[in-house]
């Protein structure tokens, strides 16, 4: 509890991590001083973690449906190109002997609104 005997002191009081100065002021008088220690340091409202976190990147994906061949033999290509650009892409496909080469080369070479990179 604060005095009035106590005005104009400097006391140091801990927070729960380090010790504050308090200087005690006539308004204080009848109060605790844990309530003039503040226990938080503020540093205005933080961006959501979300948002900051994620990178804002567009990503593209091609995708073949109802095609006449096995999944494993277009995944044996698909996995050569994935994650590459579609310019280097088509390099790959042009040195390669593999059956699914001319279903994914149609793919990439469909008209798309961003042509960036396969993801799919």
């Amino acid at each position: 509890m604060i005095l009035p005997q106590m005005v104009g002191l400097t006391l140091s009081v801990h927070n729960g991590r380090t010790h504050v100065p308090v200087i005690v002021s006539e308004q204080m008088v009848g109060h605790k001083l844990g309530e003039f220690a503040p226990t938080r340091t503020y540093r205005g409202h933080g961006i959501d973690k979300k948002l900051r976190d994620k990178v804002l990147t567009m990503e593209v994906t091609a995708k073949l449906r109802g095609a006449a061949i096995s999944a494993q033999k277009v995944r044996l290509v698909a996995d050569e190109v994935r994650g590459k650009s579609i310019e280097r892409a088509l390099d790959i496909l042009t040195y390669s002997n593999k059956k699914a080469l001319s279903l994914l080369r149609n793919v990439l070479t469909q008209p798309s609104p961003m042509p960036n990179i396969i993801t799919a």
